[in-house]
């Protein structure tokens, strides 16, 4: 059997053994507040981040200090691939804001079902109505809410300028906003390159199967979360958001160096 099979298949095991505990855990616990299940979901989400990081081999190594317990956090964070999600949520409890594509992925779309995702339609703007007033309720429960702000995943040698409207939630829940930069260091135990940077970073139109496919060869993956300076509740989602890239682009760095790229 090849390696790429085993670790899809060891991708799809961790998935269904944290799902078929967690549909019990939020059947047993369905009339309970809302607050309590919100809190179950992040942890289920974290406990699936952990064991996927494992069974995918990706160390991850956190900087700065995170967030005391809030009622109302919103997390903002850089993106360059689809594992940024569990590297994510193996290091706190979250749900996110997903383009719907995610929902009929094979196993983590069940997974980001169940655990309360809030998905996009790619034919409505960010701003949309609706769409703002799922992120405020969630964050009004409780949710630690996750954003991609850039709107798409980058190769990680910079930062596309933020699309402002969801920050129209944390606006009007009051919410502390909490920039997450993730960077991807090393794999195989070695620097990046151009070429080894376009394993794990997927951003030039290329399949999602196609892509994921090459990644499940590849040896064990370095990534760094960093905690940056949390922005307090503003009114205004223009300058919540221009915040929220400052504190970020204060640990950014190119994913290889500019002469590599």
């Amino acid at each position: 059997m090849s390696v790429r099979l085993i670790r899809l298949l060891t991708a799809l095991a961790v998935t269904l053994a944290v799902a078929a505990p967690a549909i019990l855990a939020l059947l047993l616990t369905a009339g309970l507040p809302p607050r309590f299940q919100t809190r179950l979901k992040g942890l289920i989400f974290q406990t699936w981040g952990r064991a996927l990081c494992r069974a995918m081999r990706i160390k991850v190594r956190i900087h700065g200090t995170p967030p005391a317990e809030a009622e109302r956090l919103f997390l903002v964070a850089n993106h360059c691939s689809y594992l940024d999600i569990a590297v994510l949520a193996s290091v706190l409890p979250l749900s996110f804001v997903s383009k719907h594509d995610v929902a009929r992925w094979p196993g983590i779309g069940l997974l980001a079902r169940m655990i309360g995702t809030i998905f996009v339609n790619r034919a409505k703007p960010l701003s949309s109505r609706a769409l703002v007033d799922s992120v405020v309720r969630s964050l009004e429960r409780g949710a630690r809410v996750l954003v991609f702000p850039e709107g798409t995943s980058t190769s990680g040698q910079a930062m596309l300028p933020f699309k402002t409207g969801l920050f129209e939630a944390p606006a009007r829940a009051g919410a502390v906003i909490q920039p997450l930069l993730i960077r991807y260091s090393a794999l195989n135990r070695r620097p990046l390159t151009p070429e080894t940077r376009d394993l794990i970073c997927w951003y030039d139109g290329t399949a999602f199967g196609e892509h994921a496919w090459r990644l499940l060869a590849a040896g064990p993956i370095e990534a760094d979360v960093f905690f940056c300076r949390p922005v307090p509740p503003s009114a205004s989602r223009k300058s919540l958001a221009a915040s929220a890239r400052s504190s970020l682009e204060e640990h950014f760095r190119p994913l290889i160096r500019s002469s590599h790229a």
